[in-house]
């Protein structure tokens, strides 16, 4: 049976590039998941990636931006805690396709990875966080976005990824108002 082909349409093999990225990333991290394994997954050849993203670090940064900031920043800061404490505690522990949080733990062991999750995060997260404090008229606004972000990587990580009893579902009357405390904390310390 003959191969079927590809009609060409830029946008659909830039996305599903960009789909089969975050699907491996996901899997396997950044040094896991080869150029080759990408394309396959894409069902494109190789040399559209570079195309597309100009390299595998081009795709990796792609990937990472595709992040959704928006449930950060959804209230006030006065009411971050809470909110921002609801949204994790409202995440499934495990994740269809791509998981941000799994793709940068599994790459964190790959400096040109981390390299680009630091800017990402640092761009998408603790500057827009840092400049939303300001806005409000609070202090120390760059330390507490970053220490805002540090905590919520690490309670998504440590429920979800590692699964630590007291953080599960059956928790979340006693673990969700305990996090929003916290958050609130670093905020209004």
């Amino acid at each position: 049976m003959p191969a079927v082909k590809r009609k060409r349409n830029a946008d659909a093999t830039r996305e599903d590039i960009l789909t089969a990225a975050q699907k491996l990333f996901t899997a396997k991290g950044f040094d896991g998941a080869g150029m080759r394994e990408i394309a396959a997954e894409a069902g494109i050849n190789v040399a559209l990636i570079n195309r597309y993203y100009g390299s595998k670090h081009g795709l990796y940064k792609a990937v990472v931006a595709t992040v959704n900031a928006d449930e950060f920043f959804g209230n006030d800061m006065s009411t971050f805690g809470a909110h921002m404490a609801a949204v994790l505690m409202g995440h499934p522990l495990k994740k269809e396709g791509f998981d941000p949080t799994l793709a940068m733990l599994r790459s964190a062991s790959s400096e040109e990875s981390v390299s680009v999750i630091t800017e990402a995060l640092s761009d998408l997260f603790v500057k827009v966080l840092a400049d939303k404090l300001r806005e409000e008229g609070y202090a120390n606004c760059d330390e507490k976005a970053a220490l805002l972000l540090s905590t919520i990587l690490g309670f998504d990580m440590t429920r979800r990824i590692f699964r630590i009893d007291g953080l599960g579902l059956d928790h979340s009357d006693t673990a969700t108002p305990l996090l929003a405390t916290s958050l609130q904390a670093i905020i209004d310390g």
